[in-house]
């Protein structure tokens, strides 16, 4: 019996319920009203783009077939609330898997992937930006169609939205060292 379903707890303020009808299945993210700093993601126990059927011995996906999963997903999806439930897996993948960090984990993801990869790693798009999506999801089409070379050092100067850091660090100048 092929499982594929993740469930994640997950610590975060200003998410609300979202469910997005997938094919054949649903896609739920849910705050709790009993611990409203909490919320639990179940990911689709549907087909994820990326995962292939697994052999009866391995229960989960690897990691490059979950990242590539959430990362095809969060590009696809037209719901803003999945998509920043999907970031915020993908951010905790980033903190807590120092893999993702290694300078070849994108050689392990499929071609259409590796820049998005690349992207987040640079710290310079605000990936969950509209026009950072798109910019994305024209990348995943030159990639898919070969019509893409990677940008190791990342895609800012193309295009989406870029990160702006003076005023990330502004609000941080006035408070005190132990806030």
């Amino acid at each position: 019996m092929q499982s594929n379903v993740t469930g994640t707890g997950l610590r975060y303020r200003q998410f609300h319920a979202c469910i997005e009808r997938q094919p054949d299945s649903y896609v739920l993210c849910d705050t709790s009203a009993h611990h409203p700093e909490a919320t639990v993601v179940l990911m689709s126990s549907g087909p994820w783009p990326g995962i292939s059927p697994m052999s009866s011995n391995a229960r989960y996906p690897s990691l490059p077939q979950f990242y590539n999963a959430l990362a095809q997903c969060a590009l696809d999806t037209e719901c803003l609330r999945f998509r920043q439930c999907l970031h915020l897996q993908l951010a905790y993948l980033y903190e807590d898997c120092p893999e993702l960090a290694s300078s070849t984990f994108w050689e392990r993801l499929p071609r259409d992937i590796q820049q998005y990869h690349l992207d987040r790693i640079s710290g310079t798009l605000m990936m969950g930006n509209a026009n950072t999506i798109q910019h994305e999801r024209n990348i995943r089409e030159r990639a898919c169609s070969g019509d893409w070379d990677l940008m190791y050092q990342g895609t800012a100067a193309l295009g989406g939205t870029k990160i702006d850091r003076a005023f990330e660090a502004s609000p941080l100048q006035g408070m005190p060292d132990d806030a």
